[in-house]
């Protein structure tokens, strides 16, 4: 559990760039989703703790949408359970591990929350949620590269100070 407590960290501070950082460099209020990028990869490193990822990054985004409560926090524990699984059968230092998470994660991420969006009664338009998850894709392939680059380095960090303080 010590190993995980940091990533919490990192998840607020991902959450923080998302929210304001990126909000410029946004299309028609698309932007890159650095809290779903962020908790797919976490889940493929840490299979066990998936439920928690996907929760924690979900009530980030819920909290900051001011839309449906919990469909975010829906949407992303199960993109985070299916990472988890399928972590068992990659090799997880695999470079088109990013380009997966960010096709696979965001056409994921879009079909959920629009089909909860539209079992709730609301209208659906295809073609500009089409338009909205093809011009999400991009923001997120740009940033899933860096983000596994810098979750690997934190991760084999935080390891090397997890096993020296508990070999002393």
């Amino acid at each position: 559990m010590r190993a995980i407590a940091p990533w919490f960290v990192v998840m607020f501070i991902a959450y923080a760039i998302q929210s304001s950082l990126l909000y410029p460099f946004s299309y028609c209020g698309i932007s890159a989703d650095l809290i779903m990028i962020l908790v797919i990869t976490l889940s493929i490193m840490y299979d066990k703790y998936a439920l928690l990822f996907g929760f924690t990054g979900g009530i980030f985004q819920d909290l900051a949408s001011g839309s449906f409560l919990g469909i975010h926090a829906f949407s992303l524990i199960i993109l985070c359970l299916i990472a988890s699984y399928l972590s068992h059968f990659i090799y997880r230092d695999n470079p088109i591990i990013p380009l997966c998470i960010g096709v696979f994660g965001t056409i994921g991420n879009h079909v959920i929350i629009n089909g909860l969006i539209y079992l709730i009664g609301y209208k659906i338009l295809l073609l500009p949620a089409i338009q909205s998850t093809g011009i999400s894709i991009i923001y997120n392939l740009i940033f899933a590269y860096i983000l596994w680059y810098i979750c690997h380095k934190f991760k084999y960090f935080i390891d090397s100070r997890l096993t020296r303080t508990t070999s002393k």
